[in-house]
Parts: structure tokens; C-alpha cells; sequence
């Protein structure tokens, strides 16, 4: 594991709203964050980040598993 944490939906939903930000997809589905992993390893548990803004990371963000993607705002 590259990282642990444990966040529930709702601080996170807090989090979020607490600094104007938006959450884009299913964040229903997702219960419990309990680490933090690269894209390309992440699974349904875990928070990744997507530090491509090409089509490489279009493909990243299709392909990996992570329950919580944080995405770049461009």
C-alpha cells in the first residue's frame, strides 16, 4: 500500500462543500476510503490522482479500478 487513510462518504461530502468543491461520478457508491494508491494500482478502496491532462490520462482515469479519482481542474 503507498498510503493509508480512512475517510467515509460523508467527510468527504464535507470536505468538498466546506471549500467549494464539486464531486463529478458515483461518490454514492463509494462507503469507506482506506488508502492511497497510484493510478494504475488503485482498487475500489482507494484514492488516486490524475496528473495527465492529455489522452493519457483520459485512458488512466478509464482503466483504473480506485473508488476516488482527484482530477486536475483545467
Amino acid at each position: 500500500m503507498f498510503g493509508q487513510l480512512e475517510i467515509t462518504k460523508d467527510l468527504f461530502e464535507s470536505f468538498l462543500a466546506e471549500r467549494g468543491l464539486q464531486c463529478y461520478g458515483k461518490i454514492d457508491e463509494v462507503e469507506k476510503i482506506k488508502g492511497v494508491e497510484p493510478i494504475n494500482e488503485a482498487r475500489y478502496l482507494d484514492v488516486t490522482f490524475c496528473r495527465f491532462d492529455d489522452e493519457s490520462g483520459a485512458e488512466y482515469i478509464k482503466h483504473t479500478k480506485a473508488g476516488l479519482i482527484f482530477i486536475p481542474q483545467k
